[in-house]
């Protein structure tokens, strides 16, 4: 991920509003501490005069006003371009999510969802018999490790699993750009399947809450490690949600709801996502001469 320098302000200096509206004008950037001085840095040489007018907008007293008189975002303005344009892996993950539960409902026969499952399977009307994992491999078919993500089954599994993918997914692909969110939805996405894989072999099983449960692990641990760089969640949140997976994890979400729960996917998930955050932090750290705080 490219790493240009924008602007270099004093610590004392609040662009706690500036941050806001570049977040909300889809301008991925973050904000750093360097030698005792603040460092807002962008994706690419282009963002940086945009981010050096807004700055002297925000100097002059104008940044409220203008923000006040042209909404970032209002919602009778978007459309699918400039969305996609913003958050393109985030819209992309989900589009793949609501097709897969799509899938899930309209084959009953599963005789076209055994292509996207972890391990292959045929049903013979009465019960599924498991291929060994192996032989998928052998055969080439690697997108097995992915495509149990995007597979939901019902109505409140795949809406919950897209409201959070948003909430946490456009965050991060805002700040930190697109390339940052893939490689966090694919290595999050694999943790989570093979976690769950090895937890519960020969089941079919899938769902965006291990990448989902990821983000928020990569939000919780890069929030500590980088403290001027604020995704805007709060960390009451990141509690509660974590406290939800280790309460599920129990088997009392299951008991309640009858509904069996991928805890192992979420742990795989989370740990992955964590990971990622952790090892972010550090190439930062390594690269650009920046220091992680905590």
């Amino acid at each position: 991920m490219a790493e240009i320098r924008a602007l270099t302000l004093s610590l004392e200096e609040d662009i706690g509003a500036l941050s806001r509206l570049l977040h909300s004008r889809g301008l991925a950037h973050w904000i750093t501490e360097e030698a005792g001085r603040q460092v807002v840095y962008v994706q690419d040489q282009q963002h940086v005069e945009v981010v050096e007018q807004y700055y002297q907008a925000f100097q002059r007293g104008e940044l409220t006003e203008a923000a006040a008189r042209q909404p970032a975002a209002p919602r009778r303005q978007l459309n699918w371009r400039v969305m996609f344009t913003a958050v393109p892996v985030t819209l992309v993950t989900i589009i793949l999510s609501i097709l897969g539960a799509l899938l899930v409902y309209l084959d009953p026969g599963q005789s076209h969802l055994h292509w996207l499952t972890f391990q292959d399977f045929f049903y013979d009307g009465r019960r599924l018999f498991f291929q060994p994992v192996t032989d998928s491999w052998l055969s080439g078919e690697y997108w097995r490790l992915l495509t149990p993500t995007f597979l939901h089954f019902g109505i409140l599994h795949i809406t919950f699993n897209v409201v959070w993918m948003w909430f946490f997914g456009h965050r991060i692909e805002l700040l930190q750009g697109r390339s940052q969110l893939l490689i966090l939805v694919m290595a999050t996405a694999l943790g989570a399947n093979i976690a769950q894989y090895l937890m519960a072999p020969d089941t079919i099983f899938g769902g965006l809450s291990g990448v989902d449960a990821g983000l928020v692990g990569y939000v919780w641990v890069w929030s500590l490690l980088r403290k001027g760089e604020d995704f805007t969640v709060p960390s009451s949140l990141i509690y509660m949600m974590v406290a939800y997976l280790v309460i599920a994890a129990t088997g009392v979400v299951t008991l309640f709801s009858g509904t069996s729960v991928a805890n192992a996917a979420h742990f795989g998930g989370l740990f992955s996502g964590m990971a990622v955050a952790l090892l972010s932090a550090m190439l930062r750290v390594r690269y650009s001469g920046d220091r992680v705080t905590g």
